[in-house]
């Protein structure tokens, strides 16, 4: 089906502006992704994306990013807290969510926060119900991906999930996010890893394929990584059904995500072999990043050819 004929039969099924924030808020509870600036809620001008299938690409990423992370249904706590309104808020072009404590152990802090451990004040919250508290640098996050909300006498803490722009089909440059989890430069990186996710015996098995752990491949993959711009138009592009050539394969994109290849043979979708790229500081604060091998994207953002080959040499 092409493009324009897939947003043809799907026009009249377009929901109104209400029914989509309610989809929404149901599904986005984390952000590739998610991926949050301040509030423009309607579609980009100049690319017609129907919230029918906006809905789809980020049920999709969502999936793969659980899938990936070896969560494959809502019931673990983590999931629970995200899910929950009243734990989250935004400040400005970003996105917070309660820090699980299965995630606060992987990051290496504490279970109790210490009053030393409190940086400089970041803003006051405008959201409820958490409207008016204050939160503040959470110093061994060495960054603001993870702040310290004030409670009371204590501080509970808060991790980013997302931009605003990544919700409004856009997303930030990669420089941004690194820069928010403290990744100043290469020396800041201890390990970049490549995780790759499976089912054995209705279990999930989690693998770290490669690591990159030596200085000068780690500076390498940060200067390939810390420069790349934005590219949610192209990605959409390949989504939706434009001809695209992927890796060294000329293939026509279907709709929704998937491609077959012009010689008639077998079709695959283009979030296949995803595999999941791991940050992790010094710190022992982690970002991640969902690759997708066969469209050429890290998130949104695209690879370019030497970046590629890069990755390669990893057996990605």
């Amino acid at each position: 089906m092409k493009k324009d004929e897939f947003k043809k039969a799907f026009e009249q099924l377009k929901p109104n502006e209400k029914e989509v924030n309610n989809m929404l808020k149901k599904i986005l509870h984390k952000g590739e992704t998610t991926e949050k600036t301040t509030s423009e809620r309607a579609f980009p001008r100049g690319k017609i994306v129907l919230a029918f299938v906006l809905v789809f690409v980020i049920a999709v990423t969502i999936f793969t990013m659980d899938y990936l992370t070896g969560n494959k249904e809502p019931k673990n706590q983590e999931n629970q807290d995200i899910a929950q309104l009243d734990q989250q808020f935004q400040y400005k072009n970003r996105h917070y969510a309660i820090l699980a404590d299965e995630k606060k152990g992987e990051f290496g802090f504490s279970d109790t926060v210490q009053g030393e451990d409190i940086g400089e004040k970041i803003g006051t919250i405008s959201d409820e119900p958490l409207n008016g508290k204050e939160f503040f640098e959470y110093l061994p996050a060495n960054g603001e991906a993870v702040v310290a909300v004030q409670d009371g006498d204590g501080y509970r803490l808060y991790e980013f999930y997302s931009f605003e722009r990544y919700l409004n089909n856009h997303d930030e440059d990669v420089v941004t996010y690194l820069k928010l989890y403290g990744f100043n430069n290469a020396d800041d990186i201890e390990k970049i890893q490549f995780i790759t996710s499976s089912q054995v015996a209705g279990k999930t098995d989690k693998s770290v394929i490669a690591e990159i752990t030596t200085g000068e491949d780690i500076r390498t993959f940060y200067n390939y990584y810390s420069v790349m711009k934005d590219s949610s138009e192209e990605y959409f592009d390949q989504l939706f059904g434009k001809s695209q050539t992927v890796g060294q394969k000329d293939v026509t994109v279907g709709i929704p995500g998937s491609f077959v290849n012009p010689s008639g043979g077998q079709g695959t979708t283009l979030l296949d072999n995803a595999v999941l790229i791991r940050i992790v500081a010094k710190t022992g604060v982690y970002m991640d990043a969902p690759y997708y091998p066969n469209m050429g994207f890290i998130s949104r953002h695209k690879v370019s050819v030497e970046f590629a080959d890069f990755l390669n040499r990893f057996g990605l």
